[in-house]
């Protein structure tokens, strides 16, 4: 018989955590940089994140919350984050729709995708057919 040893969970460094919390505190800026009023695609993807990308304000005083699953989550968040924002520049017409008023650039592919990982690489696919 072959029995599944539980793996020890892996240890975030202070470093590392401390990289990431910048890379969020860079990314909270660009967004709050944004003029307003924004679009309802870019309120939705951006408040999505607003909860992991402000951690850092929620675990100070309590550090057992950083845990190496709530690492990846941040992790995994800056990266869509990078990516949405690096699409606004790249595609200044998206951007312009993406930053006004209105349901956004592509409010077919907002409508059908609530979840905001596909919800981007849809806005990437059609921005770069």
């Amino acid at each position: 018989m072959n029995f599944d040893l539980p793996t020890p969970e892996r240890h975030i460094s202070e470093t590392e955590w401390e990289s990431v919390f910048e890379e969020c505190s860079v990314i909270l800026e660009k967004i709050k940089a944004k003029p307003g009023p924004v679009s309802s695609s870019f309120e939705h993807i951006t408040n999505n994140w607003l909860s992991t990308l402000n951690f850092k304000e929620y675990s100070k005083d309590i550090p057992d919350m950083r845990s190496p699953k709530m690492y990846d989550a941040i992790v995994s968040t800056v990266k869509k984050a990078k990516k949405y924002l690096a699409l606004l520049e790249e595609f200044p017409d998206f951007a312009a729709k993406e930053l006004s008023e209105g349901r956004g650039c592509f409010p077919e592919i907002y409508d059908e995708t609530p979840d905001t990982e596909r919800l981007i690489d849809g806005y990437e696919a059609r921005l770069r057919q």
